[in-house]
């Protein structure tokens, strides 16, 4: 059972690294916001006045950059590093997982049970292999909390300092986990901690969480205000359909999914298991005999991240999305409560198999045929179905670029480049071609006003230029930003096209995109349709990348017609 069970990990690792690997133009879909721009450690020529790439390396946490500006001076590119990384953050996590568990229950079989959890749930959501702030979560808050029911004063102080440095958001439930722990339920009665130490670790905790998160929010005051919950409310991008849903949503997708939501683990289903745990603590089962007091430890990291959860609700947006407070420290709680139950239900299970063996009744009954093996069919499921390539594929959020022509051209262009588009490959581009691009969704995130309100007028201008009627449009458009070409779809004529963009649709400016598709519908045709084939320097079988200066330099012509 240990082998098979400590193989799963290796296995979803292998999958990962499968993906990673298997084509020349593929990258996991957060790590185009947070390690592309990266390279430029490598080339400081990279991006040259891009107003995304300055914005994102801002945001950065300066123990992040510096983890990939380490390497970057070694010659590894950040790009390479973010597909290695993912394999020591899993290997770190499932160490201190692993030692976590044997505090709360020692008994290794079980501990391997709740490492071949843990490491489903992470390897079954982009977080690790993003490589972005939140996968060093992991392997941070396992420690962090080994550390601290093994009452580890320094080692769990160092913690506290490398999250802030690294994912600061995170040290609230540090601290609050410290705070919750500086109070007992004895004799049915709330009582304050007698034990010294708790407050010596909540004092240095807090001023070395103040020492790196105050530093932090100065630096992205530095970036302008973020939006406040009366513009959220009126804007499309925070509505039901929007990239960052929290307003207008159903009741249950507002406590339960999105922004607004706790977002419980959904994967592996067997982590819902965790549920059972009450009910066996308080049976008489054996296996609850052998769960140690540290087990409090999970109801300490429940209150806290809930606590915090609800603050943040209420607060919103000062202490950004509240989804942030449960997402990640509710895998930790419900893989370690899952692997309890799962141990004690082999546990029982292969008591009566011995007692069943060793009464001589005779053959297994139908009914104990058929329990046995969907017993074992369920225990085969839940190590072979999670490591799955097409559900790691699926859940892991990959990218593949298909336009190889466009890339490899764009890559030969000088460093200074600036590609307009309001097709999706505008989100690849910065990281196959390693140029600037004007605007993109995958960038045009909405939460501070000056950065966000620059990408709109960009979108806006785009668009305006894109299907204007009039040639001169686009070239006045070319004049102002300085775009060196254009990016087409070649369904960009269709109503249907622009009305898929669901980053378009959903925006601030989607009564424009909308008068657009109706223009279209009518069949007035953008003056741009006419200088394709003559501007088109780079074609694959659904892009154009089009010369701006051939644009630019053009005279009005009419137009193909459209085919009915």
């Amino acid at each position: 059972m240990v082998c098979s069970q400590s193989a799963n990990p290796d296995l979803l690792r292998a999958t990962f690294y499968l993906f990673a690997f298997s084509h020349q133009y593929i990258i996991q879909d957060d790590a185009r916001q947070h390690i592309v721009w990266l390279q430029r450690l490598i080339d400081p020529q990279l991006f040259p006045n891009d107003v995304i790439a300055d914005y994102y390396q801002a945001i950065a946490p300066v123990g992040y950059t510096t983890f990939y500006a380490f390497f970057a001076k070694l010659g590894i590119e950040p790009l390479l590093l973010a597909k290695i990384v993912p394999l020591f953050i899993s290997l770190i996590t499932s160490i201190y997982g692993f030692k976590l568990f044997l505090q709360i229950l020692p008994v290794p079989s079980a501990a391997f049970i709740s490492t071949l959890i843990l490491n489903q749930t992470i390897w079954l959501k982009d977080d690790v292999i993003s490589a972005s702030p939140r996968a060093f979560l992991y392997p941070l808050f396992a420690a962090f909390l080994y550390f601290l029911v093994k009452r580890s004063t320094i080692p769990c102080l160092i913690i506290i300092l490398l999250q802030g440095l690294i994912f600061p958001q995170i040290t609230f439930v540090y601290l609050g986990i410290l705070s919750v722990r500086l109070f007992q339920w004895r004799d049915r009665s709330l009582k304050i901690s007698q034990n010294r130490q708790d407050y010596v670790v909540w004092i240095w905790g807090l001023a070395i969480a103040l020492a790196v998160i105050l530093p932090f929010s100065h630096h992205l005051s530095q970036l302008g205000v973020a939006f406040t919950v009366e513009q959220m409310k009126t804007m499309p991008e925070f509505g039901t359909q929007g990239r960052t849903r929290y307003f207008g949503v159903s009741p249950f997708d507002f406590v339960m999914n999105g922004s607004s939501g706790i977002r419980p683990p959904l994967l592996p289903l067997v982590i819902w298991t965790s549920l059972g745990l009450s009910f066996l603590l308080k049976s008489q089962h054996s296996v609850s005999r052998l769960v140690t007091s540290k087990i409090n430890i999970l109801v300490h990291v429940l209150i806290a991240s809930f606590s915090l959860f609800l603050l943040a609700h209420y607060l919103f947006p000062k202490l950004y999305y509240p989804n942030r407070y449960t997402y990640h420290s509710l895998r930790f709680v419900m893989a370690i409560a899952a692997s309890i139950v799962l141990f004690a239900w082999l546990k029982s299970a292969q008591q009566w198999l011995a007692q069943r063996l060793s009464s001589n009744q005779g053959a297994f009954t139908l009914k104990e045929t058929f329990s046995t093996s969907l017993a074992g069919l369920l225990i085969a499921a839940s190590v072979l179905i999670p490591a799955t390539p097409a559900l790691v594929f699926l859940v892991e959020s990959w990218n593949i670029g298909n336009n190889a022509a466009i890339y490899e051209f764009l890559a030969a262009q000088p460093k200074d480049i600036l590609i307009a588009s309001l097709d999706d490959e505008a989100d690849n581009i910065p990281a196959f071609a390693q140029r600037s691009v004007l605007v993109s969704g995958e960038f045009a995130f909405a939460f501070h006003v000056n950065y966000y309100g620059e990408m709109r007028q960009r979108a806006e201008a785009t668009l305006q230029a894109q299907y204007s009627p009039n040639l001169l449009d686009m070239q006045r458009f070319i004049q102002y930003y300085g775009v060196d070409f254009f990016l087409v779809h070649k369904d960009f004529l269709e109503p249907q096209y622009l009305l898929t963009k669901v980053w378009l649709v959903n925006s601030s400016f989607q009564r424009q995109v909308f008068e657009t598709a109706t223009q279209l519908q009518a069949g007035k045709i953008p003056a741009l349709a006419g200088a394709v084939e003559r501007c088109a320097i780079a074609t694959t079988q659904t892009l154009h990348l089009l010369d701006a200066h051939c644009i630019e330099s053009s005279q009005p012509i009419k137009p193909p017609p459209k085919e009915p």
